[in-house]
């Protein structure tokens, strides 16, 4: 279950006891968002982590922090920055790849894109 909050001064209310229990966290404010996800056995088929939504969408850039684990043991670590309609690779072991996208109407998926592999994802996103 997904904890939106929208008003700003209800953040400051969360219980560090509560954080530590919700996964997904969202959370949106005027002009940003901010979500900690867990995601596992990822695979070729796409799983949207932010909707295409006028109000909480990515309107100009993402900032993501990942840690990903490989069906087959590989681990990586992966962080960086995103604009509209780009993606980056969160892991590549040169045949399995599993990728981050921001999509040209503001929604952000990811997705086993080369390889068999399936992965396990903790991923921080940041956004405007």
């Amino acid at each position: 279950m997904a904890v939106n909050l929208r008003n700003t001064e209800m953040i400051g209310m969360l219980s560090a006891d509560f954080v530590r229990k919700q996964v997904p966290l969202i959370l949106y404010g005027s002009i940003s968002g901010y979500a900690e996800i867990e995601l596992s056995a990822v695979a070729g088929t796409a799983i949207t982590v932010i909707e295409d939504a006028a109000a909480t969408d990515v309107k100009a850039a993402l900032r993501y922090e990942a840690l990903v684990a490989e069906s087959g043991g590989g681990i990586a670590a992966a962080s960086g920055a995103l604009g509209l309609a780009a993606a980056d690779n969160l892991y590549d072991d040169g045949v399995d790849v599993l990728t981050l996208t921001v999509n040209a109407d503001g929604s952000v998926e990811v997705q086993r894109t080369a390889g068999a592999a399936t992965f396990d994802l903790a991923i921080s996103l940041r956004w405007l």
